[in-house]
């Protein structure tokens, strides 16, 4: 694990922390600087772009954790385990709740998820363990913007990992733009 990633969650926590002692929002401008500027999660037809929320995935990862770079993966780790094809060899429990009058889905991730070498791995297990809480909670009543929860996962993955758990993932956001998503702290607001 990198000083760096360290550095970059203990500012974090200290920004969330500082922030909720002052009853205040924190300032996307502290966060800003830790990320890349540029903004490509809608293409040309205003479609969600899964390729471009790929690249930007990566990227992230690389300007967070640039001592471990983005690796190809190899033969061996293209071919995964049959376990990681359940829900369960990535969180230990999933449910709905209420928070503060909004419902949220709540999992607590196992290291499977929150540990990874890479940006390849990451990606590869953030999507794939999405795709699978999707499977078992998306015909659910509650479920709604697909997208926006998905970037929310991905912001867990990329800065909570297992430092803030449970992951609460909320569908009345709808923003899609991971580097926003990121610098609310994985609660953006609607905008």
């Amino acid at each position: 694990m990198s000083f760096k990633y360290f550095k970059v969650v203990l500012t974090s926590v200290l920004v969330l922390t500082l922030a909720v002692i002052l009853g205040v929002s924190p300032s996307k401008t502290l966060a800003a600087p830790l990320l890349i500027d540029e903004e490509f999660e809608i293409d040309m037809n205003g479609e969600y772009d899964e390729e471009a929320h790929n690249e930007r995935f990566l990227k992230i990862w690389e300007e967070l954790y640039e001592d471990e770079p983005v690796e190809e993966p190899s033969e061996k780790s293209l071919i995964q385990p049959f376990s990681n094809n359940t829900l369960s060899y990535y969180v230990s429990s999933t449910r709905w709740i209420n928070r503060n009058g909004q419902i949220s889905l709540s999992s607590q991730p196992k290291s499977t998820l929150t540990s990874h070498r890479n940006g390849n791995e990451a990606l590869y297990h953030s999507a794939t363990s999405f795709n699978l809480l999707r499977q078992k909670h998306g015909r659910d009543s509650q479920w709604r913007n697909t997208n926006s929860m998905r970037v929310q996962w991905d912001c867990h993955v990329l800065m909570a990992r297992s430092l803030k758990t449970p992951w609460n993932i909320e569908p009345h956001r709808t923003t899609t733009d991971l580097k926003y998503t990121m610098q609310k702290f994985c609660n953006p607001p609607n905008r």
